[in-house]
């Protein structure tokens, strides 16, 4: 990798790629690369926020909604507290695609760098960025909202195995979870024909499993956010399950994505060149941070076509 030593500040910003982890053929065409860790931080720092005033609204017992009829209907309230951040995640998904390509997500960065999307250093400067956002929101609630985010019905939006289940189960449930999401999203970012869906499928994953799945393990896929909530309750005890079932498992969605490609290619191409282009519903991935777009197409996309053609 050709890493040399330039100003801080020249070209708009171009240099702190250089520093950290692009190739110069690799930051060409990309805006700036402060831009792309910014987004990752607001856009996850925004989502502990609105998770944990619509959690604060939907749970704390001095509020309007659980003096009402709501108070009874716990599963109607997690059906609402899960469109409102599959909602959340699917407009962030479509509006950071165009700058980081919206991982919101160090599980998913990993993923990406696994599929050697992203380099080493701009996949830890995206890690670091979303601990950072995510960290700083959940600290930020928690010193504004005082008791009401830390009520233990609220309890800092902790996740953590919901009585009578286990560490076990809430290891399990997080994998499954976790790996679904990532191969949806791997598919779906790699076809055209639906690739524009990205964003819905994504946000749908995120509003099915909080109402599903968050009476087993609180429903995290994100070791950023379970972070963020461990560190404004100071409570690390399960931390553990949802920075290892998460990572692992969106890692093995993208070893099978691939594997998945490589067969896919078997079928639509030449069976003996394995071309994946020859597949007419194909579309690569991009690589991370994206270059110039005039639009954003997709949940971690861009326009592919457009960029070859400025290249």
């Amino acid at each position: 990798m050709n890493v040399g030593i330039t100003p801080f500040f020249r070209d708009n910003w171009s240099g702190f790629y250089f520093m950290y982890g692009m190739e110069k053929s690799e930051r060409e065409g990309v805006k700036s690369p402060f831009h792309a860790y910014l987004m990752e931080a607001i856009g996850l720092g925004g989502f502990v926020i609105v998770a944990g005033i619509l959690l604060i609204f939907l749970e704390h017992p001095s509020l309007p909604v659980m003096r009402s009829s709501l108070s009874q209907h716990l599963a109607l309230r997690r059906l609402i507290l899960g469109i409102g951040m599959g909602s959340y995640i699917t407009g962030a998904s479509f509006l950071l695609s165009k700058r980081s390509g919206g991982h919101m997500n160090p599980s998913v960065t990993l993923a990406f760098l696994s599929l050697k999307k992203m380099q080493p250093g701009v996949a830890l400067l995206y890690i670091l960025a979303q601990l950072t956002g995510a960290g700083c929101a959940a600290l930020l609630l928690s010193k504004l909202a005082g008791g009401l985010f830390s009520h233990p019905l609220v309890d800092y939006n902790m996740h953590k195995p919901r009585p009578p289940h286990g560490e076990a189960t809430a290891f399990v449930a997080e994998a499954i979870i976790s790996f679904i999401t990532m191969f949806l999203v791997l598919a779906t970012t790699s076809s055209k024909r639906y690739n524009k869906y990205g964003p819905l499928v994504t946000g749908s994953c995120v509003a099915l499993f909080i109402t599903a799945e968050l009476p087993f393990s609180g429903m995290s896929m994100n070791p950023a956010r379970s972070f963020a909530a461990a560190l404004a309750a100071n409570d690390w005890r399960y931390l553990w399950i949802y920075c290892t079932a998460p990572v692992l498992f969106m890692l093995l969605a993208a070893e099978v994505y691939a594997w998945w490609k490589e067969k896919r290619s078997l079928i639509w191409g030449d069976k003996k060149k394995k071309v994946p282009e020859t597949d007419k519903d194909y579309r690569e991935i991009p690589t991370y941070p994206v270059k110039k777009v005039s639009r954003a197409i997709g949940y971690f996309s861009t326009s592919d076509n457009r960029l070859r053609r400025r290249s």
